[in-house]
């Protein structure tokens, strides 16, 4: 298990600025790569065509809808993803996605990184 997210590029897709800027924050102190942050559902499909993505960071609600599509792609593809949300988990996602990781707004910043790097 690595100490930092070092060579790892983390997909961020929270539409709450100060709460993407403060995430983003995060993933960089942990030596990750940040890609986005993404406000919208589409904005995140689109950035995930073109790029690696070994981890991310969703919020569940966000301009454009609810983050289901992204996270369906996501998790089809085995990448590890953090629900990050003050909205609380959805009974439906739970159902379809056991053992997803979520962390309820605030989260300390440790935690939230220590989460990341234990996924690898």
């Amino acid at each position: 298990m690595p100490n930092t997210l070092q060579n790892l590029n983390i997909l961020i897709v929270e539409d709450e600025v100060i709460t993407a800027m403060d995430v983003a924050a995060t993933v960089e102190y942990a030596g990750g790569t940040v890609l986005g942050p993404c406000n919208s559902v589409q904005d995140a499909l689109d950035l995930i065509e073109h790029n690696t993505i070994h981890a991310a960071i969703l919020d569940v609600n966000l301009r454009d809808g609810d983050v289901w599509p992204l996270l369906e792609r996501l998790r089809a593809h085995g990448i590890f993803v953090i629900v990050y949300s003050s909205a609380g988990l959805p009974k439906e996602m739970t159902k379809r996605h056991p053992g997803l990781s979520f962390f309820h707004k605030p989260m300390p910043h440790a935690v939230l990184a220590r989460a990341l790097i234990n996924a690898f």
